[in-house]
């Protein structure tokens, strides 16, 4: 598997998790969309603000040495 590919299926990953947002459980897919409106809304001029604090991602992070070698391995062939 490329390292490509592994960071394609993380961040899929990330994107079918759900959060609480606005009480209520939604996608992270949907956050991003939601957001990506409100940016247009702000540009257009039909928005003064934009919020993007809010929700926060709490993930977990999982250290793995194989994946910054894969990517030394890939830059320095």
């Amino acid at each position: 598997m490329t390292v490509a590919r592994k960071v394609i299926e993380e961040f899929q990953t990330l994107l079918n998790k759900k959060v609480k947002s606005q009480n209520r459980n939604i996608l992270w897919s949907y956050v991003f969309l939601l957001k990506a409106k409100g940016l247009s809304h702000h540009l257009v001029g039909k928005r003064k603000a934009v919020e993007f604090s809010k929700p926060v991602y709490m993930g977990e992070r999982h250290v793995n040495d194989l994946i910054p070698q894969q990517i030394h391995l890939e830059i320095f062939q």
